[in-house]
């Protein structure tokens, strides 16, 4: 159903349910769909009784299969998994009991991405593609600019005045 071969992988974790979006049974039905079972096992998820989808996604399945559930009006979040490349459980920092998760939004698209603290930060969005490296160079860039054209104008508008005053002095009947 999703591809499971390429990229990092991740859990979609499903946390509510609104009913504006979508009948109960629609929602029900969608529901046994996504988690494999008999209609009659689907409870619906809560904030304190989350559903985890079964299976690691790729973060492009998992957005994609985020996008449909929403779109039923399920609410949800993806978090990376805690299974590392090599295939290795990651341990827990010394004296916490989980692996810490920090939480980036894409500037571009508000797309947020989980990472493990002590890992690199993305180097891109896997939803819209934005390169983090570039856009915070071009940020830099129209900052720099701003300040110079803001500092010509400022210049320019000093020796405006200055030019006026100039022009005060030499003819004071005007």
């Amino acid at each position: 159903m999703f591809d499971m071969s390429l990229g990092e992988r991740c859990e979609l974790v499903m946390t509510g349910v609104d009913e504006t979006c979508a009948s109960l049974p629609v929602i029900h039905e969608v529901l046994a769909k996504v988690l494999r079972c008999d209609l009659a096992e689907v409870t619906l998820p809560t904030l304190s009784d989350p559903i985890k989808v079964p299976g690691a996604l790729s973060q492009d399945d998992a957005r994609r299969l985020s996008d449909a559930l929403q779109s039923f009006g399920i609410q949800c979040h993806i978090k990376l998994d805690d299974v590392g490349v090599s295939g290795l459980t990651l341990a827990p920092l010394e004296g916490e009991s989980e692996p810490r998760i920090k939480v980036f939004d894409c500037p571009d698209c508000g797309h947020s991405i989980d990472f493990l603290v002590g890992k690199p930060e993305p180097e891109k969005c896997p939803s819209c593609g934005l390169v983090f490296s570039k856009h915070e160079y071009q940020v830099k860039e129209k900052a720099i600019c701003e300040r110079v054209v803001r500092r010509l104008r400022e210049s320019a508008d000093s020796d405006q005045e200055t030019g006026l005053n100039d022009r005060e002095a030499k003819n004071p009947d005007d």
